[in-house]
């Protein structure tokens, strides 16, 4: 793929990403207080802490997608329709069998689980909420699946993002029409996955109709995707460590307690799925130049990548705690119980400013393919976060599962960081780590500065308004001091951004 194409396919994922997280973000946020409001937070906790569980499950096949996307750059720069078809057909077999795998465990899920809910909900409920639940799970690994590993690395994730759109607005629309009718939660819930399910449709009929060369009839190649069982592991290491904590406060501080930490859990995964939009772009873009083996090409896209996403990620929360407080009240004011939680918004955003640092790293990594090599080092992440959040949360609660949290991502990013800067692309890190200083030092600041600011918001409106203040002021500090401090970036931002 030529550099004008690349950029124009970077673009439209970027953009369609963007607003696919956008529509998605504003969908998770409207629908919760809808759930708290109409079947209390014991039930928005449950569906939290069910859809937590069910993520384990999917892993059954969460490495096949990326180590087939690896798999596929170099037939895909090279147009070997051949070798495409074959590893497409081991991706989808694959696929299938772990659909498989992945409806059996969520039934054995189903009829387990309720025996270790505390707060006497009927048996027949659970199983049937959870099986309902598992719907869209299933979707993913039947067609879902084997069509984005082909369209990441073919740069087309802006067709997935189109129907992921389709089946968000479809959701939002669904939800609150069978909520109004007074509809049974379990219904609530089985109209929301079948519409998620109807993306399948739009994907399935882009993918038959653009890839016309695909032949089931040629041999599946099962070598082109062995590294799946380390990205597997990547993607199990990950979940624990990123998904294990709403699992764990539900068992051990209770179903209400589990709510409120989903409802903070909320805007810190609205903040990282809106920052995934830049990652998800370029990774192919990053296979692509690694396909061709353009050394200064990487290592140039890559310092301008961190640098800006390094603004972003810093900006982003700090705004975010600055906003955080004012936003849950309001957002929670109809709630039974109370969700003001100062603590939480600190170490949230705390966790989501640490975990976020090692997204550029983290690109590269996916992107080269080294999934065996850096195995172990998911393993030590996994192992930090789980032994310390059975040992913290039984002292401090939720907040000692977030502390935990921290102290693993502590570790994990440090080391994504060493090993891209040294081991990938052969330098020193101190560039990485002078990034991170500016930007921390500037976040700082600013935080100390609103401290002196009373932010007390009786409508959203209001909260908007102080928001885009915030946000403009931050945005031009942000941007101003980086530009002091890097001017030779901004200026190949701005030769990127005119390309």
């Amino acid at each position: 793929m030529n550099s004008k194409n690349r950029s124009k396919s970077a673009f439209l994922n970027m953009i369609f990403n963007l607003t696919y997280q956008i529509v998605n973000t504003v969908v998770n946020i409207i629908l919760p207080p809808l759930i708290i409001s109409k079947f209390g937070s014991i039930i928005n906790g449950l569906i939290s802490t069910i859809k937590q569980i069910l993520g384990y499950v999917q892993l059954v096949g969460s490495g096949i997608s990326e180590s087939t996307v690896v798999s596929l750059y170099k037939p895909l720069a090279k147009n070997d329709e051949k070798k495409i078809s074959a590893i497409f057909n081991a991706c989808s077999e694959t696929f299938f069998k772990m659909g498989i795998l992945f409806s059996v465990g969520a039934v054995i899920i189903a009829l387990v689980y309720p025996f270790f809910i505390k707060e006497g909900i009927n048996y027949f409920f659970l199983v049937m909420l959870i099986l309902v639940l598992s719907v869209a799970g299933a979707s993913e690994f039947f067609v879902i699946g084997k069509c984005r590993s082909l369209l990441i690395a073919d740069q087309k994730i802006y067709i997935v993002n189109i129907a992921q759109i389709f089946g968000a607005i479809a959701n939002l629309v669904i939800t609150i029409l069978l909520i109004k009718m007074d509809a049974n939660i379990v219904i609530v819930q089985l109209g929301s996955s079948l519409m998620y399910v109807a993306r399948l449709i739009i994907v399935y009929s882009y993918v038959k109709k653009n890839y016309t060369f695909l032949n089931n009839k040629i041999l599946p190649d099962y070598s082109a995707i062995s590294k799946r069982k380390a990205a597997t592991v990547h993607q199990l290491s990950g979940l624990i460590s990123f998904g294990s904590q709403t699992i764990v406060v539900s068992m051990f501080c209770g179903l209400a307690e589990a709510s409120i930490y989903s409802v903070y859990n909320l805007v810190f995964t609205g903040i990282n799925t809106i920052l995934s939009t830049v990652s998800s772009a370029l990774l192919a873009t990053f296979g692509d130049i690694i396909a061709n083996e353009d050394k200064e090409k990487l290592n140039s896209l890559f310092s301008t990548y961190e640098t800006v996403y390094y603004i972003l990620v810093f900006l982003l929360y700090t705004i975010t705690y600055i906003l955080f407080l004012s936003f849950v009240d309001l957002y929670t004011s109809g709630a039974d119980i109370n969700y003001h939680r100062p603590e939480y918004a600190f170490l949230f955003c705390l966790m989501g400013i640490v975990n976020c640092l090692r997204t550029p790293g983290a690109t590269l990594i996916n992107a080269i393919g080294h999934y065996h090599e850096t195995q172990n080092r998911a393993l030590i992440e996994m192992s930090i976060c789980f032994i310390l959040e059975l040992l913290l949360v039984n002292f401090i609660g939720a907040s000692g599962v977030l502390i935990a949290t921290i102290t693993a991502y502590l570790y994990r990013t440090s080391d994504v960081v060493y090993y891209s800067n040294h081991i990938i692309l052969n330098k020193n890190i101190k560039q990485s780590i002078f990034k991170i200083f500016v930007n921390l030092t500037i976040c700082i600041f600013l935080v100390l500065l609103f401290q002196f600011v009373s932010i007390s918001a009786t409508s959203y409106l209001l909260w908007l308004k102080y928001a885009v203040i915030i946000g403009i002021f931050s945005t031009f500090i942000f941007l101003s001091v980086n530009f002091l401090f890097q001017r030779k970036e901004f200026v190949r931002i701005r030769g990127m951004i005119k390309k």
